[in-house]
């Protein structure tokens, strides 16, 4: 899954009789940052009509991250959040995971174990977010879909989703 394909599927127009849903995404990194910065509009051109700019500024907020200790303390303030009416998003996009990662050993393409005990605090956060505040949905996002890391990645998030 591709961010373009998430924020199309975030901008395209609901039936009238479905809820607005709020979606907060994390952009993990200076590459996801360029990516989604100066990423190309679909061939239909529903990211840059007007309906998908205003859906956009109403119902979708972006936070653009360059460590991985920001993220996860972003992460601990949702869940230190004891009032459910306090967290006004509905669901969590995290983009570009595996890249913010890479960067903790830019010279092995396999995870190693800071990169796995951050990433597992990470899932472990965000899945206990989602199940405390009644989340609609978490999406990882990954910036490099054919790389080792992202396999394993997916692999934890898997793991994650499941124990939580």
């Amino acid at each position: 899954m591709s961010i373009e394909y998430v924020l199309a599927s975030l901008l395209e127009p609901k039936k009238s009789n479905e809820d607005a849903v709020q979606t907060f995404i994390f952009v993990l990194g200076d590459k996801a940052r360029a990516h989604v910065e100066n990423g190309k509009k679909t061939e239909s051109h529903l990211l840059s009509s007007i309906n998908a700019v205003v859906k956009s500024r109403d119902a979708i907020h972006v936070l653009f991250l360059n460590r991985l200790q920001y993220l996860f303390m972003y992460l601990m303030k949702f869940e230190a959040e004891e009032d459910p009416s306090a967290v006004k998003y509905d669901r969590f996009v995290v983009y570009g995971l595996d890249a913010l990662l890479k960067q903790v050993d830019d010279e092995n393409d396999k995870i190693n174990e800071d990169q796995l005990r951050l990433s597992n605090l990470i899932f472990n956060a965000a899945f206990r977010i989602k199940r405390k505040h009644s989340l609609k949905a978490i999406t990882f996002v990954p910036f490099d879909d054919n790389s080792d890391l992202t396999m394993t990645l997916q692999r934890l998030e898997r793991y994650w989703r499941h124990v939580c």
